[in-house]
């Protein structure tokens, strides 16, 4: 568990800092707020990638490892749901450091105010 919460938490790291590079997200679009718009899309981007890594532990079991089904690091439906939870967990506790973070740093909030706006 504790991986997949730091898994989560250094790919809503990514996620901003490609935003903040890119400017993937897009507020004119939606119409609803950027703070709103900035943990959904992270969030996604968190559980996408989490699926993904799940897919890939299934596609292990099943295809390569010779213990069979489940047996080496897959335990079923419950642990794809918390290994799915610390992810979202871990994004959702960057998040709200980043959040606190830029409130706390002025230099921050004048480059950064689209993401987290006061």
């Amino acid at each position: 568990m504790p991986m997949h919460f730091l898994g989560g938490f250094w790919l809503a790291t990514v996620f901003i800092t490609l935003n903040s590079k890119l400017k993937i997200q897009n507020s004119e679009l939606s119409g609803l707020p950027n703070y709103l718009i900035t943990i959904v899309i992270t969030l996604g981007f968190v559980a996408l990638i989490g699926v993904f890594w799940e897919f890939f532990e299934f596609g292990y079991d099943v295809l390569i490892s010779s213990k069979g089904y489940f047996a080496a690091t897959q335990q079923g439906t419950a642990d794809t749901m918390s290994d799915l939870f610390f992810d979202l967990l871990g994004g959702l506790m960057f998040l709200t450091i980043h959040k606190y973070f830029l409130k706390n740093n002025d230099a921050k909030i004048q480059q950064n105010k689209d993401y987290f706006p006061e």
